[in-house]
């Protein structure tokens, strides 16, 4: 109960207070230089507290570690060393930022960024407008070359994990990284001005369940026409992550794949995943068929888990049948994903065909409701 009250709390801190995130930036590696430059708008540059000065934006700053220390300086001036820079901008302020050592990519990112250091790095945090920084989400999940409602919908789902992970780094101080862990995040969005449009035509929209809380909006590429149920792959059974039957996805690109696997290569993995198979391999190799999802495959009265199979043998998804050929075995698979909650391919079809973004979520999530976050029963208490 504490934890969820605290979840509140920063709920309603960033409704009431501007909508903003803090984004951990180049969090999986070790950073100790970087070198930055202002974008647009204005910034004041603040050091350790103090507005020492405005940023130029004809000037690039170099940032490097120097023991406990960051080094600020341009080609003609040495400001000295800090424990903490902030980088304070304006509505439309944005920079271009580049980690030298260890080399990455310049990205354009908007809004705030503060230095400093700990555990000998320098550590990176983006304050960013949530709209923004979803903008940057969607165009790295969902690409650049979609319809409208489709970002629709992936802006909600994106918003939806966000703020209901708000508290994953907390230890660190700042509310999500930008890679995997969290939602990849690669700064500005450039490519489609339509990603940000539609985030922003969704503002303050999530999914929640019948209890009004936040909903887990999982999703994947492909289903191959028939998406799971949540506790078939993760134990968690959750009311709205039910099989559904999906038509939409069945001619798409990911839709269908073929992998070959040497007989004995899978008889060696159910010896060592069947302990009745371990002493008898003459009948292991066998034909398998799949025309609904399954959760196993039985041999010789032993259940392996299809989830299992998929993610040891490296398959597109658990949803496979087997043909035995003279030297291999081939899976025939449908499909790419775990196959839980939004079907993307599916999703991005009915969009193209006209249906709109409500429609479609609550196509794949069952039971749900689209409410404005001022609308969450804590709000009103």
């Amino acid at each position: 109960m504490r934890r969820f009250l605290i979840h509140t709390l920063v709920l309603i801190s960033i409704v009431t207070k501007g909508a903003t995130i803090n984004i951990g930036v180049f969090n999986e590696v070790k950073v100790s230089a970087l070198v930055l430059s202002v974008e647009s708008g204005r910034y004041s540059v603040w050091i350790d507290g103090v507005k020492r000065m405005s940023a130029d934006e004809n000037a690039v700053y170099q940032l490097s570690l120097e023991n406990d220390s960051i080094r600020i300086k341009t080609m003609d001036k040495n400001f000295g060393k800090f424990r903490r820079i902030e980088f304070i901008g304006n509505d439309t302020a944005a920079l271009k930022l580049k980690c030298v050592s260890p080399s990455r990519p310049a990205k354009r990112y908007d809004n705030d960024f503060t230095f400093f250091v700990e555990a000998n790095q320098i550590k990176v945090r983006n304050k960013v407008d949530l709209e923004k920084y979803l903008s940057g989400v969607v165009e790295v999940e969902a690409g650049p070359s979609l319809t409208p409602e489709y970002y629709k919908v992936q802006a909600i789902i994106c918003r939806t994990y966000a703020l209901s992970n708000l508290r994953r780094h907390e230890t660190e101080n700042f509310n999500l990284c930008d890679n995997v862990h969290c939602q990849v995040y690669k700064g500005f969005n450039n490519l489609n001005p339509a990603i940000e449009i539609a985030a922003f035509a969704t503002k303050n929209l999530v999914l929640v369940d019948n209890k009004s809380e936040l909903i887990t909006t999982a999703f994947h590429s492909n289903c191959g026409g028939e998406t799971c149920n949540s506790e078939d792959v993760w134990g968690m059974p959750k009311s709205y992550l039910r099989s559904v039957q999906d038509t939409f996805c069945l001619r798409q690109r990911n839709a269908k794949w073929t992998k070959k696997v040497a007989k004995q290569d899978w008889n060696s993995y159910l010896a060592q995943n069947c302990k009745p198979c371990a002493d008898d391999t003459s009948a292991l190799c066998c034909d398998f068929n799949q025309t609904h999802r399954s959760l196993f495959i039985e041999i010789d009265s032993t259940k392996i888990p299809l989830k299992n199979i998929r993610n040891d043998l490296k398959l597109k998804s658990a949803f496979f049948s087997i043909q035995l050929q003279p030297d291999s075995l081939l899976f025939i698979g449908k499909g790419y994903g775990h196959g839980v909650g939004l079907c993307q391919e599916g999703a991005i079809q009915m969009a193209k065909q006209g249906l709109s973004y409500s429609s479609i979520l609550h196509f794949y999530y069952k039971d749900i409701d689209i409410i404005n976050l001022n609308r969450l029963h804590f709000f009103k208490e």
